[in-house]
């Protein structure tokens, strides 16, 4: 089962309880016994253009996705003018979708398209779109499609592995035990394989397993924080400060108390991106009406320099975890990037040079935080079929320190 399917799931179980469910995918590696390539093109592309390529972004008409960061900083990096914002039609029938997908075709300075948000419309106009043309570079970075490997390149995040290699980063943040909470009443009849896996690299590296049932108790809101309120601190006296906690949400994890209390490690989820600009914010290292606002959010340096002095204080360095960038910014813009070296021939028209784009999202990630992280990308491997277009990505943790 791929790794859409565990977002899927970790959604609809966050909707019906307002947590982080398990996992119940597949966590060993399949033996690969054929491959694929990326269904793309009936023949080359030439390149001729003294004109420069344009990059065209189809999304929502909404504020959340129009004034999106990553949109904001894809113009700035490339150009208002090189910067095509298509808003896709409200009444989707086929003579709307026809003109929407016409007008996109008609424009050959266009050579890169990111599709954000993907959802099942968008297979439609990725279809047609290629009906009419063969000279494009098609991006999801926002997945939520049923056709997705029709695109050049769909980016995602390599949730098994950040799960796969969570008690390692445990026990390297100083942690001796791993609580984990799991519900069966969200729809899994057995454990997951998250839950399995854990418990045994668990007990291989020496962390006392402790297993807590949820049992259907968080619903929303209150719900939630009153659970955790009755729970954690119990369990923190019983098992004391050393200890780290899956299974709950992100956000309101970091918001339960005092950040000496326990370890905090996240996984990547979509509603809270715990990136040095987020912890700012909700540690009040910077405000939304600060004068100089703008200055101090885009200076990360600063950010996890101030983050640090502030974790000290409280007896916390070194045992909390985030993400130095956010995967919603960097994502389009490497893509973004890989696109226009591939409409200039730079990099292969099959498949994706790893190489290449793991060096692009290294330089952006520096570019922006002035950090030296890591990125570690592979390809999608489903029903032993390698998927050379879908790329996996497990970020790095900035551990503060």
């Amino acid at each position: 089962m791929r790794v859409k399917a565990i977002l899927l799931a970790l959604v609809v179980a966050f909707l019906t309880a307002c947590g982080i469910p398990e996992n119940a995918s597949e966590i060993e590696e399949p033996s690969i016994t054929s491959t694929i390539p990326p269904p793309m093109y009936e023949h080359e592309t030439e390149y001729h253009s003294e004109i420069p390529d344009k990059i065209a972004v189809i999304t929502r008409d909404n504020n959340s996705y129009l004034n999106s960061d990553w949109l904001t900083e894809l113009v700035k990096r490339h150009g208002s003018e090189n910067v095509i914002i298509y808003t896709r039609p409200r009444r989707e029938s086929e003579e709307e979708i026809a003109k929407f997908v016409d007008e996109i075709a008609q424009n050959t300075e266009i050579k890169v398209i990111i599709v954000n948000p993907g959802s099942y419309g968008e297979d439609y106009i990725t279809d047609t779109l290629r009906e009419q043309r063969n000279d494009v570079f098609i991006i999801y970075t926002d997945d939520r499609s049923s056709n997705d490997k029709k695109a050049n390149l769909v980016l995602e995040v390599d949730v098994n592995e950040i799960v796969k290699n969570f008690p390692e980063k445990a026990l390297e943040l100083g942690a001796d035990t791993l609580i984990f909470f799991y519900d069966l009443s969200v729809g899994y009849t057995e454990e997951s394989d998250w839950h399995r896996m854990m418990r045994e690299k668990s007990k291989e590296i020496g962390l006392l397993f402790v297993e807590v049932d949820v049992g259907g108790v968080i619903q929303c809101g209150s719900s939630y924080a009153e659970y955790m309120s009755e729970t954690i601190p119990p369990l923190l006296e019983e098992y004391g400060a050393n200890t780290v906690l899956f299974g709950l949400d992100n956000e309101r994890l970091f918001w339960s108390g005092g950040h000496d209390r326990y370890i905090y490690l996240p996984i990547y989820m979509s509603w809270f991106e715990p990136t040095p600009f987020d912890i700012a914010l909700r540690l009040s290292i910077i405000g939304w009406s600060d004068s100089d606002f703008h200055e101090k959010a885009s200076d990360i340096p600063y950010l996890i320099e101030e983050i640090k002095n502030y974790l000290e204080e409280n007896n916390s360095i070194g045992r909390i975890a985030f993400f130095p960038m956010s995967q919603k910014v960097l994502f389009p813009l490497a893509a973004a990037e890989y696109g226009l070296k591939w409409a200039t021939g730079e990099v292969p028209q099959y498949g994706i040079d790893i190489a290449v784009l793991e060096q692009i999202m290294l330089d952006i990630i520096t570019e922006y935080t002035g950090l030296q992280s890591s990125v570690n990308l592979t390809t999608l491997i489903e029903n032993d079929v390698i998927y050379e277009n879908y790329i996996l990505v497990l970020p790095d943790y900035l551990i503060y320190q």
